[in-house]
Parts: C-alpha cells; sequence; structure tokens
C-alpha cells in the first residue's frame, strides 16, 4: 500500500500562523517557512505506525524547486527515512500525482485536496484530532478496504 501525506500542516505545525493571525498563503509562498517550521505534534508516531506497512511519500503543492528544503527539514527532524519519496506537485493537481505514482491514500489538512479526489482515490482529514484519533481512522479506513 502507498500512503502520501501533506507536508504543510501534516508534518509541520501551521497553528502558530493562524495565532498571530498571519497570512498561510505568504507564509507559505516562501521557501524560508520551511526551515522554521516545528514538526506537527504526532506526525512521528503516524509515520512510525504506518511506516511498518506501506510506503509513505510526501505530496505537497509546492513547486518543484522546494523539494531539496523539504528533505533537508525532514533529514534534520529525523523524520527523512520514514518516506520513500517526496512530490512537490507546483501547478499538478495532488490527486494527478497521486495516479501517476500508485498512491491509493492521501492524509491531508485542507479539505479541497480532499474533495477533488476521483472516487478510485481517498483521502482523510488530519485537522484537529490527535494523532491516536487520526491512526484510528486511518486503521478504519484500511480494514474497510481490505
Amino acid at each position: 500500500m502507498k500512503i502520501a501525506i501533506d507536508f504543510d500542516g501534516v508534518c509541520t505545525d501551521l497553528s502558530f500562523v493562524s495565532e498571530q493571525r498571519a497570512n498561510e498563503f505568504d507564509y507559505l509562498y516562501s521557501p524560508f517557512s520551511i526551515s522554521i517550521s516545528k514538526p506537527r505534534k504526532g506526525i512521528l508516531e503516524v509515520i512510525s505506525v504506518f511506516g511498518l506497512f506501506a510506503d509513505l511519500s510526501i505530496i505537497t503543492s509546492r513547486p518543484v524547486e522546494d523539494e531539496a528544503y523539504i528533505k533537508d527539514w525532514l533529514s534534520k527532524n529525523e523524520l527523512l527515512s520514514f518516506f520513500k519519496d517526496v512530490f512537490c506537485c507546483g501547478d499538478v493537481a495532488k490527486s494527478e500525482m497521486m495516479k501517476q505514482q500508485g498512491i491509493t491514500l492521501l492524509i491531508d489538512d485542507k479539505p479541497k485536496h480532499l474533495v477533488s479526489l476521483p472516487e478510485n482515490l481517498k483521502g482523510i482529514l488530519w485537522s484537529k484530532q490527535t494523532w491516536m484519533e487520526l491512526t484510528k481512522e486511518i486503521f478504519d479506513f484500511l480494514i474497510s478496504t481490505s
């Protein structure tokens, strides 16, 4: 099984952006934002569990040029070894990248990326639930599709 995980907001903690009432688009537009982002609470646990039996990849809307910055961030936060690939979609839809790479499940923090998935691709929203609650949702999904 192949599972994709969004970078901004799933691997990283964006709560301070909204707390500061900063413009999220402006923040995410800069590759510099990658280096100052902190890991989201629970991301290590989630990828540790699912990395045991699934190929994990990052799929992000960031431009292709940001791939090196993301890999550097993952390495500095000791997460790089959990991921098989990092895909920066740029102008390509995440669903299209999922099809190209044979990925069937996307974990994302933005509903807009999940509602646009075609019927054969699935997504799970990680918004305010804990990593344990998210893990249960993923397991429930995997059980229901097996």
